[in-house]
């Protein structure tokens, strides 16, 4: 017959589980704060996909009026397109500083045509 392990058993296992998690968890409060940016990004990742949609119908609807892109709009297209460059790299690792807010937002680094 299988005796029951004692409370002190049970402790000393669960000691012994969370030093096995310990010794191949190594997150801490930095990467925790990373992830959570990492979650808001991704969130921000789906309304700015909706705003470059925005962004091309009315683009696309002034070139047809106007025949010519409107050149605020093409400047604010060209940042948001380097922003989400940015945040795409924080997001797979490529760069370890999260994008705006935390730093300036982009500016366009070549003229549009």
């Amino acid at each position: 017959m299988d005796e029951q392990p004692g409370p002190a058993t049970r402790a000393s296992q669960a000691e012994t589980l969370v030093q096995r998690v310990g010794d191949w968890f190594h997150a801490t409060r930095d990467h925790w704060k990373r992830g959570l940016l990492m979650l808001l990004y991704i969130l921000a990742f789906g309304l700015i996909k909706l705003a470059v949609t925005l962004i091309a119908v009315f683009q696309f609807g002034y070139i047809l009026l106007t025949g010519a892109p409107n050149g605020l709009v093409r400047e604010f297209g060209a940042a948001l397109a380097q922003f989400t460059g940015e945040m795409v790299a924080f997001l797979v690792c490529a760069d370890p500083e999260p994008p705006f807010p935390f730093r300036a937002w982009p500016r366009p680094s070549r003229p549009g045509p």
